[in-house]
């Protein structure tokens, strides 16, 4: 998950219900990124899913913005290898 908001009751169509999180619960591995500096999504959000799913790996990056807009993307191929093996570019 990239910059996720984590909506509440003020987004009660997107909110994330008891049941939603319990489904996240059961996947693993389940990785989040958040830039610092993410003017759209504020790290209050990374917080809540610290504090909602300790299983999961959480990347705290500096420099990103919301829309990763970069050339690449070390850390996430990092992860994705780490997953799938080195062969997957």
């Amino acid at each position: 998950m990239i910059a996720t908001p984590f909506w509440g009751k003020d987004f009660p169509d997107f909110a994330l219900t008891a049941e939603h999180l319990r489904r996240l619960q059961s996947i693993s591995p389940l990785f989040f990124y958040q830039s610092a500096d993410d003017p759209i999504v504020g790290l209050t959000h990374f917080e809540k899913y610290q504090k909602s799913l300790p299983h999961a790996v959480f990347r705290l990056l500096d420099g990103r913005g919301h829309e990763f807009d970069q050339e690449s993307f070390p850390e996430l191929m990092a992860d994705i290898r780490s997953v799938t093996g080195p062969e997957v570019a």
